[in-house]
Parts: structure tokens; C-alpha cells; sequence
């Protein structure tokens, strides 16, 4: 009998598959073969201790960075590093991972949404290997503007960072963790990042937001968790950022977002382009169910993504 090689063997399964209608094997197989040009996955989950690497092998899972990114584009990255307790930030191996494969297909300027200080930078055991990545980052230095959000059920302004609005591309680096009104933060909820003060505390105070804050001071509780889960949808209605990385590498389960809190370590990185899916994928990891948590349930009913992980090809590898 002739011996093939896997290369051809995978070219041979792919040419059957076709011929009878079925390739849905071949990705559970050979996820890290066809990946790279294929756009395989819908929500991609890549476990180890290499962030950096971790993150080019999620994105490279979902189709590669060029799915997202084009020469010439102006990118901005959101990440959630304004926390400095173990487990309340995200990485700054995967926002490097990332701003490198941005620069790799094109990506004329990268600017820091939330302008990433040296010390953020140096809490990476990659630093010094990336002096000149860093260096190419650009400091956001777009004011805020007020814009509308027709759609929005509650939340009908916002004011949100220029960048956000006028970058070609967006891309949201958020960490799952604990929130301790909402449950839970992940994508959605990050994108708060881009809005000034002035309109996230109203989110929290609720619609009258002098009453609420009273409310808050007097019984240290937050009163109007629905308020905020839908302004949350409907401050995500004002652009979707075109990629999501998660960082659940480590991560506080109890007393967020600031911590500290306990820590839980699984070494993922999740990525994807649809927010509903990638929280309600990221629930997992807080022992909560998507269905049941507020702002999942609210973005959903926004239209922003499918909260039905059975609709979706997840790749864990």
C-alpha cells in the first residue's frame, strides 16, 4: 500500500469532504494546519503559559489578523490596565501579541486607548525583548465627544473618546474577572474604557444620577443593576470593535474589579469577533450561566451577538 504524508493526507480528507458534503472533522483535527487561512473558529481558546504566543495562535485560529486588520488602518487597542492587583489587568504579553500583528498586516499607527504607562509595560517579562514594539504605541490624545445612540433603550448620549469613533479599526483586550455588581466583566462591559467619567457614573448611580449617588453612600449597595447592565448594551451599539482577545490567564473571582480578590489560574487566552459570544463563552470561567447574567441577556437582545454557544464553532487547543 502507497504511504502519504499527513500534508496530503489532509489535502486527500479535504477533497472527500467536499465530495460528500462534510468537513466538519477536519477543524477538531487539524485546527493548527488550516487555521491560518481559513477562519476556522468562532470563538478560539489557546492554553499555556506563553501569553505572547498563546495570543498569535487564538487570532491565527479565527483566520488570521489580516481578517481584521488591513494595510494603511489606524488601529486603537483597549485594554484594561488600570488595575494593578494580581488578576484585575490585562497582560501586557497579549496587548504586545497584538499590537505586533497589527504592525505585521500593515497597521500604519497604534494608539493606547487608555495611554499604558512604562510601568504598565514593564510588569512583562517581555520588556526588554520588545523595546521597539512599545515604542511604536501611540498615546490616544483624542477628546471625548458627545455622540447619540438612536438605538439605545436607556442610554440615548454618550461621551466617548475621538479615537474610538475614528479609528479604522478597534480592538477590545479586555480580562474576565469578577465585578462585584455586575458579576462579571469581560468585553462588554470594558468598553466603558472609551467613555468619559461624567457617563459612567451615571451608569452606576442610575438615570437620576444625584438620587443614586445618595443611595450609594448611604447603603454602600449598588441600586439599579439593570440600568447599568442595559446602558452597558447600549453604550456597545455605538461601534463594535472589530476583534476581541480575552485575557482569563489569571484572574480574580471574588471582590472585583480592583481585588484583590482569590485568584483562579487556567493560562487562557479566548478570542473572537462577536462580544455576546465571547462573554457568554467567558461565563464559564466565573461559574456563571450567560442566559442568566444581565448584560449578556441585554447586549443579546441588542443584536449584538449570538448568546447560543451551540450556534458556534469554538476551537480549544
Amino acid at each position: 500500500m502507497k504511504k502519504i504524508d499527513r500534508r496530503q493526507f489532509i489535502k486527500t480528507g479535504i477533497k472527500t469532504g467536499v465530495a460528500i458534503g462534510s468537513l466538519s472533522v477536519l477543524p477538531q483535527l487539524f485546527a493548527g494546519e488550516l487555521s491560518s487561512g481559513a477562519g476556522v473558529s468562532d470563538i478560539s481558546v489557546v492554553n499555556g503559559a506563553d501569553y505572547f504566543n498563546n495570543t498569535l495562535k487564538a487570532i491565527r485560529q479565527l483566520g488570521g489578523i489580516e481578517k481584521f486588520i488591513s494595510n494603511g488602518d489606524k488601529v486603537g487597542l483597549l485594554a484594561n490596565s488600570v488595575y494593578k492587583k494580581p488578576g484585575t489587568y490585562t497582560r501586557p504579553d497579549i496587548v504586545l501579541a497584538v499590537a505586533h500583528l497589527c504592525l505585521k498586516a500593515g497597521a500604519s499607527q497604534i494608539y493606547c486607548l487608555k495611554n499604558e504607562s512604562e510601568k504598565y509595560w514593564r510588569r512583562s517579562p517581555l520588556f526588554d525583548t520588545h523595546q521597539k514594539l512599545i515604542s511604536r504605541l501611540k498615546e490616544d490624545d483624542t477628546d471625548h465627544r458627545m455622540v447619540d445612540i438612536p438605538n439605545g433603550k436607556v442610554l440615548k448620549e454618550a461621551n466617548v473618546l475621538g479615537g474610538f469613533l475614528d479609528y479604522d479599526k478597534v480592538i477590545n483586550i479586555p480580562i474576565v474577572k469578577n465585578h462585584g455588581e455586575l458579576r462579571m466583566t469581560c468585553t462588554l462591559k470594558n468598553t466603558m474604557g472609551v467613555s468619559a467619567f461624567s457617563t459612567n457614573i451615571q451608569f452606576h448611580t442610575g438615570p437620576n444620577v444625584i438620587t443614586g449617588a445618595v443611595k450609594m453612600l448611604i447603603d454602600n449597595y449598588y441600586h439599579a443593576k439593570e440600568y447599568l447592565a442595559q446602558c452597558i448594551a447600549d453604550l456597545n451599539l455605538i461601534r463594535k470593535f472589530e476583534l476581541y482577545v480575552v485575557d482569563a490567564t489569571e484572574f480574580i473571582t471574588t471582590n472585583g474589579p480592583s481585588g484583590p480578590g482569590n485568584l483562579h489560574r487556567l493560562n487562557n487566552v479566548v478570542a473572537g469577533a462577536d462580544p455576546v459570544a465571547v462573554d457568554a463563552f467567558c461565563c464559564r470561567y466565573l461559574n456563571l450561566a450567560p442566559e442568566k447574567e444581565l448584560m449578556i441577556k441585554k447586549a443579546y437582545e441588542n443584536n449584538l451577538g449570538e448568546i447560543n454557544l451551540n450556534k458556534l464553532n469554538i476551537i480549544e487547543t
